[in-house]
């Protein structure tokens, strides 16, 4: 929303419009006597008009300082969020190879558990055969006595 301020510079009074608050507009006003205040020390002789100049070029170059810093900044923003995005990928890449093997671990284990339950069943059969050819011999044994 836009505000009508009264500003005062060296002196004379302007009325501007703008989007910034009250308290801003007294911060900028501030800032600008004193800085045409610190030009005028410094050259006495300079009219209020090149006083001006010389605060709106340096204002133009701090602007255009501000402006090469955001835009540096916007680069590292976006080859942060390339990086971030390429990295959310190989995150999901690594979560999928993980349950992949999660998986296959768990077949393993289940295959393995089969196994061992069919040795085991192998075991059994092997333990009653063994006993069986051990009964067979003894009956052999009390037969030829």
């Amino acid at each position: 929303m836009a505000t009508r301020s009264k500003v005062k510079v060296l002196g004379t009074t302007y009325y501007i419009t703008t989007s910034g608050s009250e308290d801003q507009m007294r911060r900028i006003e501030e800032q600008m006597n004193d800085q045409l205040a610190a030009i005028l020390e410094q050259r006495p002789s300079l009219s209020t008009l090149d006083a001006l100049v010389i605060l709106s070029l340096n204002l133009m170059d701090e602007i255009t300082d501000a402006e090469n810093s955001t835009d540096r900044m916007r680069e590292q923003l976006s080859q942060y969020l390339e990086d971030a995005a390429k990295a959310r990928m190989e995150l999901e890449d690594q979560r999928r190879q993980c349950e992949r093997l999660t998986q296959e671990l768990a077949d393993e284990k289940r295959l393995c558990s089969q196994f061992r339950q069919e040795l085991e069943k192998q075991k059994r059969q092997f333990d009653r055969a063994r006993m069986e050819l051990s009964r067979l011999g003894q009956d052999d044994d009390e037969e030829q006595s």
